[in-house]
């Protein structure tokens, strides 16, 4: 019986010291974030990767929590990055140590970028902490968007043509993805005609007639 009271007043204790420890450390104030020193090239951990997709954000990964937590989910008032060539958009802190860049619109397609984290913008201008610079490059040729279906035929029975719209990054040559756009079925390649949409970075594909039969058919579109 001594040994299992001395087991429960142990446990007892150990419970208490965890207690302690954890309410000991209380939550960062703004003053004192303020007043500690933020080195960005120590403390950033993860940056845009070398290619990125025209249509994506840009995030800033920092070691460990670097703004209070109350500042989750703002936007920052004056965007705290500068690009070359110029790229418009805002910032948000989506935790407290990750830092989104969100684009206007579209990234400048088969660019390479030169970038700066202002640290005085991004957390003020009472905040000890340095500039940060990175680089990357936005992919070329990238297709952002694929709509189409298969479409009966006016005039045949169980006739279909497939009707496509692709929109790229960035305008494309034509004559170039005529050879380069295929549609594959169980009977093999399908005839494709290949034409510019209404801008220059979309094309518009049209099939020749498929017909369809009792048994189901896939098709595979590749470019």
């Amino acid at each position: 019986m001594r040994y299992v009271t001395a087991f429960l007043v142990l446990a007892l204790l150990c419970s208490c010291a965890k207690k302690e420890e954890k309410e000991a450390v209380p939550p960062m104030t703004t003053a004192e974030w303020l007043d500690e020193e933020l080195d960005l090239d120590d403390a950033i951990v993860g940056t845009p990767a070398a290619i990125v997709s025209a249509s994506a954000p840009l995030d800033i990964t920092f070691r460990k929590s670097v703004i209070p937590r109350h500042l989750v989910g703002s936007v920052i008032e004056k965007n705290p990055f500068t690009f070359e060539p110029s790229i418009e958009g805002y910032a948000k802190w989506n935790s407290e140590n990750l830092l989104r860049f969100v684009p206007d619109g579209n990234l400048p397609a088969g660019e390479r970028v030169s970038a700066v984290l202002h640290g005085k913008a991004a957390f003020g201008e009472r905040k000890q902490v340095n500039d940060f610079r990175f680089s990357f490059k936005v992919a070329e040729q990238e297709v952002l968007s694929l709509t189409g279906d298969f479409e009966p035929v006016s005039g045949v029975d169980n006739g279909v043509r497939y009707l496509g719209i692709v929109a790229f990054a960035q305008a494309v040559d034509v004559e170039k993805l005529q050879g380069e756009v295929q549609l594959t079925g169980p009977d093999g390649r399908v005839k494709l005609t290949v034409a510019r949409d209404e801008t220059p970075d979309r094309i518009r594909i049209e099939s020749d007639i498929i017909f369809r039969t009792d048994r189901g058919k896939n098709f595979t579109l590749s470019l």
